[in-house]
C-alpha cells in the first residue's frame, strides 16, 4: 500500500456510554449488505486496491483503482478492469449518469462517455483529487499534495476543460482538502481536514473558518440547503492521528454547521465515507469495515460491511435511500439493498 494512504493500525477501540437511539437497519429500510465479493480476482496480489465508487444509478456503478483501471458494475455484475488514460492510482470518480464518469489521478481526469474512457486532461498540481459531478457539463475537484507547507488545489470543469488554482495554506500536515460535494452546477462545498470549510458560489471559493471540527475525511451534499461531514476527533496540532479518537459526524443546514457529534458504536473507525442519497438519509462507513445509517435523525446499530482488519481506504455511494454500494482497498465490494 502507498505510504501517503492512512491506515488504522494505530487506532485502539474506546469504549463509550453514548445515549443516542439506535435501530437495526433492516428495521429502517428492510435493506442489509451482501456477502463481500472480491471485484479483480484475477489481479496479482497488492494490485487490488479499489479507491473510489460512483453509482448514478442501483443499477450501475464504477469503480476505480491503485493500477489506474476502472470497473463496471451493471445489474448484479463487475467488468473486467479497464484501463484508464488517467493512469497511475485512481484517486476518485464521479458518475452524474450511466454513460458520463470523470475519474482523476495525480492531477489529471479522464472522462467516460458510456463506453470508453477518453484522454487524459490537466486537472491541477499533482495531487490526491477527490471529485464531484452534478451534471455531464459540470464537476468540481479538490487535490491536496500532504505535504507541510504546499497549498491544495481547487478545479473546476465545464464539460470540456479544467481551471484551476491553489488555496493559501496554514502549513501544516492537517491543512489538505479531502472531499468535496456538488449538488449542482457550480453549487460545492469542500471539506478541509483542519476544519476548514470552502463553498464555490457564483464561481468563487469562499473560505469558512474552522466551521467544524478538524479531522474530517468525508462530505456528502445531496441537496443545497443539507451537507453531512464524518471524521474523527483531533486536537493534536499539526498531527494527522491520534490513539482512541471517537468518530464524529456534522450537519449543515441552510448555510450553518453544528456542532461535531459522536458517531454511535464507530468510536474507533478513524478517516470514513459518507453518502446522503437525501437530506434525511446518510450511510457512513469506516475503516474498520463497518457501516451504520443515520435516517431522520436517528443512528442504525452499526453493521459490518468488510470481515477482517481495518482498510487503507473505504468509499460508498449511494444512489437511493435504500441501495448503496461499498468498496475498499482490499479490492471488496459489497450492495446495500
Amino acid at each position: 500500500m502507498r505510504g501517503r494512504r492512512l491506515t488504522a493500525a494505530c487506532i485502539t477501540a474506546v469504549a463509550l456510554a453514548l445515549g443516542t437511539a439506535t435501530e437495526a437497519a433492516a428495521g429502517v429500510t428492510g435493506a442489509t449488505w451482501s456477502p463481500v465479493s472480491h471485484i479483480e480476482a484475477g489481479s496479482q496480489p497488492g494490485y487490488d486496491s479499489v479507491y473510489g465508487v460512483s453509482c448514478p444509478s442501483t443499477q450501475m456503478c464504477m469503480a476505480v483503482d491503485e493500477t489506474g483501471n476502472a470497473l463496471a458494475w451493471r445489474s448484479g455484475r463487475w467488468s473486467a478492469p479497464q484501463p484508464v488514460s488517467a493512469g497511475g492510482t485512481l484517486d476518485s470518480v464521479s458518475c452524474p449518469s450511466t454513460s458520463f464518469c470523470v475519474a482523476t489521478s495525480s492531477g489529471q481526469a479522464a472522462v467516460y462517455d458510456g463506453r470508453n474512457w477518453g484522454s487524459a486532461q490537466t486537472v491541477g498540481a499533482s495531487a490526491t483529487y477527490r471529485a464531484s459531478c452534478p451534471t455531464t457539463t459540470f464537476c468540481a475537484a479538490v487535490g491536496a499534495t500532504g505535504y507541510p507547507g504546499q497549498p491544495s488545489i481547487v478545479a473546476t470543469f465545464d464539460g470540456s476543460t479544467w481551471a484551476s488554482s491553489a488555496t493559501p495554506s496554514t502549513g501544516t500536515l492537517q491543512d489538505r482538502l479531502l472531499g468535496v460535494s456538488c449538488p449542482q452546477a457550480g453549487r460545492c462545498t469542500a471539506l478541509n481536514h483542519d476544519g476548514r470549510i470552502l463553498t464555490l458560489t457564483s464561481g468563487r471559493w469562499v473560505p469558512q473558518r474552522r466551521a467544524i471540527e478538524p479531522g474530517g475525511s468525508s462530505v456528502a451534499c445531496p441537496t443545497v440547503s443539507f451537507c453531512m461531514a464524518v471524521g474523527s476527533f483531533s486536537r493534536q496540532g499539526s498531527r494527522i492521528s491520534a490513539p482512541s479518537i471517537p468518530a464524529w459526524y456534522a450537519t449543515e443546514a441552510d448555510g450553518r454547521w453544528g456542532a461535531a457529534r459522536p458517531v454511535p458504536g464507530m468510536e474507533a473507525a478513524i478517516f470514513m465515507s459518507v453518502s446522503c442519497p437525501t437530506a434525511n438519509q446518510c450511510m457512513v462507513l469506516g475503516l474498520n469495515g463497518r457501516a451504520t445509517l443515520w435516517n431522520k435523525g436517528r443512528w442504525t446499530a452499526p453493521a459490518t460491511v468488510f470481515p477482517g482488519s481495518d482498510s487503507a481506504t473505504v468509499d460508498l455511494s449511494c444512489p437511493s435511500s435504500n441501495w448503496c454500494m461499498a468498496v475498499n482497498s482490499r479490492g471488496e465490494a459489497s450492495e446495500f439493498g
